[in-house]
């Protein structure tokens, strides 16, 4: 189941946006004019941009066959803040070509349905490979189309399959266009991810395969509500985080996840505070983009954002509304590095599990955080710049906390209303965060 740097796709910025950005690569003043209150601060335009905004995808879209129903649905994803999207089909040629048509304009990239994996004999090898390379060549010159999933979780046993698929896709398509695989999470079974365990099932992948993107799904919400219940999946899930935000620094390369959106069997229905939480866990380790699993109605799924027949559900909203709060600061946190962590009040069956060389008390400016509640701070870097993202850990209450600085310092702080407080200089700053909610400062 849907389980540094490419090329931008971005075309222009606003004024101010890209004054900000220039600051952060330049290592320039953020804070010259601090004596001022800023002015309203405009967004970029495009949303399409690696290195520039998150990208926020959906795993499979409603099946739409008339050029009406693909009117009605990607208005609607691109609605939500959506600017991604993967799928599993897309019905005939003439619908896909209309569908990726469509998508431009509305600021929607895909990453098109490849499907290659080994057969038993080179008979049917041969007529697999001929299969998946006609849809390259096919879809490849689209603007819409930034890639080619290669295949949704590979196991372990067919990795060296797409070390020669992606040298081949790759070959093909322009230079900023990639090849991707989607790998297993690291709770699965040693048959789908060998029997030397997942760090090596990753490394095996990202040597051989290269990626230009790293991505990878789990799915932490179980469907017990008792608190002891989500413990084990909830410590996975930070353990899985640490090792893909590790590799692929090393890699230095991006990474993306999937949230866990509808329920099924075994995982219940995230609340809007837990997508809330589920999308901030991702930016906190480092993420440059997230996708949904998933969009489309199911039977064997519960809780989709829109009907098969392109009709909003009441869970249409909360997707629209996380991803706003979003939007309203990416621009500025996507470009940074991940750096370590400052954790607050955080369990030791959580801490634990992230390396000891990663955790800090201070960082940069930052002498110190005061909260009571649970929180894991990332700490960011772009050319000298610092930065924290603030998150509450906490799925169930709001909490404050209070950010002390060394001595007086200009600050900025981003959140969903964007630009939020900072320019003058001060020694402290106190910050509310929502359930699950986080926030950028930079100082």
């Amino acid at each position: 189941m849907k389980s540094t740097t490419i090329k931008k796709f971005i075309s222009a910025l606003s004024c101010f946006t890209s004054i900000m950005l220039m600051c952060v690569f330049s290592n320039c003043n953020l804070f010259a004019n601090a004596g001022e209150e800023p002015a309203e601060k405009s967004q970029p335009s495009d949303t399409s941009g690696f290195n520039k905004r998150l990208f926020i995808g959906i795993w499979s879209p409603n099946y739409a066959d008339t050029k009406e129903s693909a009117d009605i649905e990607y208005k609607l994803i691109a609605d939500a803040g959506i600017n991604l999207i993967w799928s599993e089909r897309y019905g005939d040629d003439a619908m896909t070509d209309y569908k990726l048509k469509i998508s431009e304009p509305l600021g929607l990239k895909h990453i098109m349905p490849v499907w290659a994996q080994p057969q038993p004999n080179q008979a049917l090898q041969d007529a697999d490979d001929a299969r998946w390379k006609a849809i390259v060549t096919k879809y490849k010159d689209y603007p819409a189309v930034i890639g080619f999933d290669m295949r949704d979780e590979p196991p372990y046993s067919d990795l060296s399959y797409y070390f020669v698929a992606r040298e081949y896709i790759e070959s093909q398509i322009q230079a900023e266009k990639f090849a991707i695989c989607n790998l297993f999470p690291t709770y699965c079974t040693d048959s789908r991810i060998g029997p030397l365990g997942y760090e090596h099932y990753l490394t095996t992948y990202l040597e051989g395969v290269k990626p230009r993107i790293l991505s990878f799904d789990n799915y932490p919400l179980v469907k017990s509500t008792a608190p002891d219940d989500q413990i084990n999946p909830t410590r996975e899930f930070i353990n899985n985080l640490i090792v893909i935000r590790r590799e692929a620094l090393k890699a230095n390369i991006p990474f993306w996840g999937f949230i866990q959106a509808q329920g099924w069997i075994d995982n219940r229905l995230p609340s809007k505070n837990e997508m809330r939480w589920l999308n901030n866990m991702h930016i906190v380790f480092g993420a440059d983009g997230f996708s949904y699993f998933l969009w489309a109605e199911n039977n064997y799924y519960h809780g989709a954002p829109v009907t098969a027949t392109h009709v909003p559900t009441e869970r249409y909203d909360i997707f629209k509304q996380l991803n706003q709060e979003l939007r309203a600061y990416d621009f500025m946190f996507v470009p940074f590095r991940q750096e370590g962590f400052i954790l607050k009040n955080l369990m030791a069956n959580y801490s634990e599990v992230i390396p000891e060389n990663l955790r800090k008390e201070s960082y940069g400016h930052v002498k110190s955080i005061v909260t009571t509640g649970e929180m894991i701070n990332g700490c960011f870097e772009a050319d000298g710049q610092k930065a924290l993202y603030l998150f509450n850990f906490d799925i169930a209450r709001p909490i404050t906390a209070k950010v002390i600085f060394d001595s007086r310092r200009k600050f900025e702080l981003w959140g969903k209303g964007g630009f939020e407080s900072g320019r003058k200089e001060a020694r402290s700053l106190k910050v509310s965060l929502e359930p699950g909610e986080g926030k950028f400062l930079i100082f």
